[in-house]
């Protein structure tokens, strides 16, 4: 099996401020253009998809770097102290 590049969030980060802006689940996932299933997923620390992540973002109006790590294969591109 290959690895692959995978896009990592801040579950916890990216639930806190969704709470804090008074969305709920639902509520993001209209205003990032994901589906709902899609939130859950990222709260739950679960990689996701490119257009998930900068649909989160957007909806939250925060840097991608803040609530997104990269990871690698190879370790490479890997940013510190983000969600791992």
């Amino acid at each position: 099996m290959t690895a692959r590049t995978e896009i990592v969030p801040n579950g916890a980060l990216i639930a806190r401020t969704r709470i804090l802006a008074g969305m709920n689940k639902s509520d993001m996932a209209r205003k990032a253009g994901v589906p709902h299933s899609s939130i859950i997923r990222a709260e739950q620390g679960r990689g996701v998809s490119p257009k998930t992540a900068l649909g989160i973002s957007k909806a939250l109006g925060m840097a991608f770097d803040d609530l997104f790590t990269i990871k690698t294969p190879d370790g490479a591109g890997e940013d510190s102290g983000q969600a791992k």
